[in-house]
């Protein structure tokens, strides 16, 4: 048992370590898929002849490629909307943007120059180009539930990846995605009186069932000729649909394998209206209603409600269609076999349930910037800030109200500056009518002080991290005030080695400790309690640094490697570091005495490792030197 928790605790280890040792600019590939997403990877093909965007620019506004030695106007700027772009619980949420990054490549290995984009509700809410090792960062504008990442580059299909239930603020690695060169896709749209259709909207979208990777991959227009090409469009089982307003539209399914140029014949256009109202009949707008046929893979479109609830779906062919509506503040509702006659249908939405409540103070105004959650009822902390869960201002009164709230046990957490977080009683929410969460009283929460000493002497400038729960013992080898373990807290340490941490909730709370030159301490539990403060003294020891360079054979640097110290006394766990660009590491201060090292490193199908581990010595306050060769 002893060996599958060491095991457990390592993998753990690896992976954690493998995300935080590389800065935004790149100094690492991942070699993960993208978590909750699709892991469709498309086959290759032919170089592109028409690229599908010009380089970035300055602007942020999105521009449609050049058009094609044969006169076609390209756009793929058709940006989408997702099912789940509002606020979850109301409207007045406060949402916070988040951070993508990972790494893009094609057989021959990773590909610079790549345009990432970021779509959220039909706008680009972030764009990034990849650098030499196929890495990206992009950091949204906007938050939302699901964003839409498109990749687009010069010789390469394009490639959509939708990510779902990302949460508020969160930051997230996507791993490594990779490209196909694109092949030659041509036709020609004809009317029903087989006249070519000029300005004629194309659209290209791949089959597979159950995957949103490439949904949409691209659009165009037809020339006066009635025809189309596209350069990059990815091999395999296709839908292409025409679209003319006023004529109507066709879709057909398409093998690339086959290499025939397509027709497309116009049947006459059809219209869906649909009118949304709540059980009370007042309109519902800017709701999201998705399209698509019924009983058929066909084009699915995406369009919101205007200020009346309406909602008007053109350019349709003749058949029966699904409308999907989701809604944060309304019950899920599918409309189906909706004819497309042109006649209004009415679809009533059915309200979730409200949470209202109060929130007091011995003092006689509420403070500026108080905000609640909703959590459900076994979670105590700040879900926003473990990524999840949104903050809702509270009125001026004191009082609040938060929407869209599932059937379930929850309590309401209260947050003000000044104040400890507050929580109200659990409480259970049904499936109608609203629920009150009673009245909360805000607290001051009470402090802990924490004093910071070496060997002989305070530390100045030691960094405190305070969490509600135990934190894993490899947050002392890495950032332990990273994204990825989202402190309840954190102060640096005084002349004197002092830090006072205060408005916490009562309970009992955690410490990482870092220093300069020093092994990081993890210390706890220490019991908070309101109107008090709790002293705290942490020692920390002085270490020692492995300082070198991982090389192969011949003397190159290899990136990326990853580099294990194990074996010390002190220390149960691997403590981890990652090889920079040219081969470079240091490890993280070290208790001083005997470490092994090993090392290992993969890009692609070629791995190096050290199967024997070498041993090297430590000495506090010192760097020791250390090539790592890699066979």
């Amino acid at each position: 048992m002893k060996t599958i928790t060491v095991l457990a605790c390592l993998l753990f280890a690896g992976v954690l370590g493998f995300w935080l040792f590389s800065p935004s600019s790149g100094e690492r590939r991942s070699e993960t898929v993208a978590p909750g997403g699709p892991r469709a990877v498309l086959p290759g093909g032919r170089a592109s002849e028409v690229p599908l965007r010009e380089p970035a620019t300055g602007d942020d506004t999105a521009r449609p490629a050049r058009a094609s030695e044969q006169g076609l106007s390209t756009s793929d700027d058709r940006q989408r909307t997702s099912l789940d772009d509002t606020p979850r619980s109301g409207s007045n949420a406060r949402v916070r943007p988040g951070q993508l990054r990972g790494a893009v490549q094609s057989e021959q290995g990773p590909i610079q120059g790549v345009q990432v984009d970021g779509i959220v509700a039909e706008q680009r809410v972030g764009s990034a180009q990849t650098d030499a090792q196929g890495r990206f960062d992009l950091r949204l504008a906007r938050a939302s539930s699901t964003v839409s990442l498109q990749f687009r580059a010069r010789g390469y299909a394009p490639y959509e990846l939708v990510l779902t239930n990302l949460r508020d603020g969160d930051s997230r690695h996507l791993g490594n995605i990779r490209l196909s060169p694109g092949t030659t896709l041509a036709g020609q749209v004809l009317d029903r009186r087989a006249s070519p259709v000029p300005d004629c909207e194309i659209r290209v979208q791949s089959r597979a069932r159950g995957l949103d990777a490439n949904r949409h991959i691209a659009t165009a227009r037809t020339d006066a000729q009635g025809r189309f090409r596209y350069a990059d469009a990815p091999p395999g089982p296709l839908l292409i649909t025409a679209i003319a307003k006023g004529q109507g539209s066709a879709s057909i399914r398409h093998d690339q394998r086959d290499g025939k140029e397509l027709q497309l014949v116009l049947g006459p256009e059809r219209k869906v209206l649909l009118h949304l109202v709540d059980e009370a009949g007042t309109d519902v707008p800017d709701v999201l209603v998705r399209l698509n046929p019924t009983g058929r893979l066909g084009e699915e479109v995406d369009r919101r409600t205007d200020e009346t609830g309406r909602v008007e779906f053109d350019g349709l062919s003749d058949a029966p269609w699904n409308a999907s509506v989701i809604s944060e503040s309304h019950r899920p509702r599918i409309e189906t076999n909706v004819q497309a006659d042109g006649e209004e249908v009415e679809i009533i939405l059915s309200t979730w349930p409200c949470v209202t409540g109060t929130i007091r103070t011995d003092e006689e105004d509420i403070p500026a910037e108080t905000t609640v959650q909703v959590l459900p009822s076994g979670v105590r902390g700040n879900l926003a800030r473990l990524g999840g869960g949104t903050e809702h201002p509270v009125n001026g009164d004191g009082t609040f109200r938060v929407c869209g709230i599932r059937p379930g046990p929850y309590i309401v957490r209260l947050q003000a500056p000044g104040y400890a977080p507050s929580y109200s009683k659990t409480f259970q929410v049904g499936t109608t009518g609203d629920q009150s969460a009673g009245s909360i009283l805000l607290l001051r929460g009470g402090a802990l002080e924490v004093l910071v000493r070496g060997e002989d002497a305070p530390i100045e400038g030691a960094m405190i991290g305070v969490f509600a729960t135990a934190p894993p013992d490899v947050l002392r080898w890495t950032d332990a005030l990273g994204p990825m373990s989202r402190p309840l807290a954190q102060e640096r340490s005084n002349p004197d080695g002092k830090a006072l941490i205060d408005h916490l909730e009562s309970g009992s709370v955690w410490t990482i400790v870092q220093a300069p030159g020093h092994v990081a301490e993890i210390g706890g539990p220490f019991t908070v309690t309101t109107n008090s403060t709790s002293e705290v003294t942490v020692r920390l020891l002085a270490g020692g640094r492995v300082v070198g360079k991982v090389i192969d054979n011949s003397g190159k640097g290899l990136a990326s490697a990853v580099v294990s110290f194990t074996g010390h006394e002190l220390v149960e766990n691997a403590v981890q570091a990652v090889s920079g660009p040219d081969g470079s590491f240091a490890s993280p201060p070290l208790p001083p005495g005997r470490w092994n090292i090993q090392g290992r490193w993969m890009s692609g199908r070629n791995r190096r490792t050290s199967f024997d581990p070498e041993t090297v010595v430590l000495t506090a306050g010192e760097d020791t030197n250390f090539e790592l060769v890699l066979d």
